[in-house]
């Protein structure tokens, strides 16, 4: 009698089980999926940075689940089942990045800019798209912008960083793409995004002509002689300038020295 009870009851514990684990409520928590998919874990071949990914904005706010929807079971282990993410489920802002230039099928994807985890806010030092982490982030599709400019590449930088002081609360910066290209180089859309005005010039409206010059240094393998010939004329106009400059204050305060001396 007392192993029919015992047999009965497992039975009932079982099916009980098998009845919660295999409803539609059931769902992966972030701790379910970090266990298998974080970095060192040696259960997945698809990891992520778990530092940098509690880090990000999304790791407060969602699931991992409500953005890999079809993984809903653990079939996933055994089958492909997961799908391509949709940044637009949860995000109206569309990515029109580079969509009247080159097209639909090579445009970039939400996370080759955003990255795919450490997705953190742009005033966040460590994000991807904070103004000092453009180099590495636009650099790998635009290469020609980041070029090395040889020997004069300071001069292009001088030019953009000294010009349009009047407003000395703006800090002008050629690796800052979007103070130029502002939302047209985020999401291929004409809004501004932040208090940089470079786009008034060098981007005006289709009845006003944009400001004419290189903007992007140019590879020094293009420029050549003249490039090198270039950076010494300049290099030689600095000095001459520098110890004019000291010349100057060094009989300037010699004189007046001689004068008090005199009085």
């Amino acid at each position: 009698m007392a192993k029919v009870v015992i047999k009965r009851f497992v039975c009932g514990c079982s099916i009980m089980l098998l009845l919660i684990f295999a409803s539609p409520g059931f769902s992966y928590e972030q701790v379910d999926c970090l266990r298998c998919h974080r970095e060192g874990s040696g259960k997945s071949v698809r990891t992520i940075n778990q530092a940098a990914y509690e880090h990000s904005v999304h790791y407060k706010e969602i699931s991992c689940t409500d953005c890999h929807t079809s993984i809903v079971a653990d079939t996933h282990m055994k089958h492909r089942g997961s799908e391509k993410v949709d940044c637009g489920t949860c995000h109206d802002q569309e990515n029109r990045h580079g969509m009247n230039a080159q097209g639909m099928e090579v445009r970039p994807k939400c996370h080759d800019c955003h990255t795919r985890h450490a997705i953190m806010d742009k005033t966040d030092p460590d994000s991807s798209v904070n103004p000092i982490n453009f180099t590495k982030t636009c650099s790998p599709c635009h290469p020609a912008q980041f070029g090395d400019a040889g020997v004069v590449s300071w001069l292009t930088s001088v030019q953009i960083k000294t010009h349009g002081k009047q407003d000395f609360s703006c800090d002008f910066d050629e690796r800052d793409c979007l103070g130029c290209h502002q939302g047209q180089g985020a999401h291929g859309e004409a809004t501004v995004l932040n208090d940089s005005g470079c786009w008034k010039c060098h981007f005006p409206r289709k009845d006003q002509a944009g400001v004419i010059g290189d903007i992007h240094p140019k590879p020094s393998s293009k420029i050549g002689i003249l490039h090198g010939v270039a950076g010494i004329f300049y290099g030689i106009a600095a000095l001459i300038l520098l110890l004019g400059g000291c010349l100057f204050f060094m009989r300037r305060f010699s004189t007046k020295s001689g004068n008090k001396k005199g009085r």
